[in-house]
């Protein structure tokens, strides 16, 4: 029902939903790859930082904050601007070739004193641009740590899951000598009933597990820009 809303269905409807992006059972090759994916910390960074739009904004803007320096400190320099113009011109368009005129000029501007707008200017960007550098150091930390530590969660699934697995194995075991024994008449009805229940939660541990897994690993791929859902 959440689902439903959250993405605009009829709660009322029912529906089947399938991501075959994820995997049913995972193997250990699949670890072994996601592990040698992401192995080398620096140069998961760098990529976050090559493909994350924000990153991205953050140096476009201290690029524009630069260009603005620039522009407010040309008004220091003089500026020189040409113009050229041909026209023609007659009282019948047969003959209006017979009268020609050519025009040209250059133009020559120099503000000696300007009130000191320039200066002002000048200092306005150049608070501009300082913003504009803290901002993207900002964006570049921010992106450090989030890659980090989705990086540690997804080594703290993986542990998890490894824990799980072991878990579901050892209640398996208990399971199958709660069986042994009460089949023997050794062990009693309530101990295999017991080691049925820790079977079944060792068993949705895994479960949980798994899945634990794979949402952090879908929030490393969001943190390095990868995925942007």
């Amino acid at each position: 029902a959440d689902l439903l809303a959250l993405i605009g269905l009829d709660v009322f409807e029912e529906y089947t939903f399938s991501d075959p992006t994820v995997l049913a059972e995972i193997k250990q090759s699949d670890f072994e790859v996601t592990e040698n994916l992401y192995k080398d910390y620096k140069q998961v960074s760098r990529k976050a930082l090559e493909s994350r739009p924000d990153y991205m904004g953050a140096v476009q803007t201290l690029d524009a904050s630069e260009s603005g320096v620039t522009v407010a400190r040309s008004r220091y320099f003089p500026s020189i601007s040409a113009s050229a113009g041909y026209g023609m011109s007659g009282t019948e368009f047969s003959k209006i070739s017979n009268n020609k005129t050519l025009s040209w000029g250059i133009n020559f501007n120099w503000t000696l004193f300007d009130g000191f707008a320039t200066n002002q200017s000048i200092q306005s960007a150049s608070v501009t641009k300082r913003n504009a550098e803290l901002s993207l150091l900002q964006a570049e930390r921010d992106i450090n740590v989030e890659v980090k530590k989705a990086l540690l969660d997804l080594e703290a699934a993986r542990k998890q899951y490894d824990v799980s697995q072991k878990g579901l194995i050892s209640a398996e075991q208990d399971r199958k000598i709660a069986e042994e024994r009460y089949n023997l008449g050794a062990g009693t009805l309530l101990d295999l009933l017991i080691a049925n229940a820790g079977y079944v939660n060792a068993e949705a541990n895994k479960v949980n597990a798994s899945y634990d897994y794979i949402i952090a690993k879908r929030n490393v791929e969001y943190a390095i820009g990868e995925k942007t859902y």
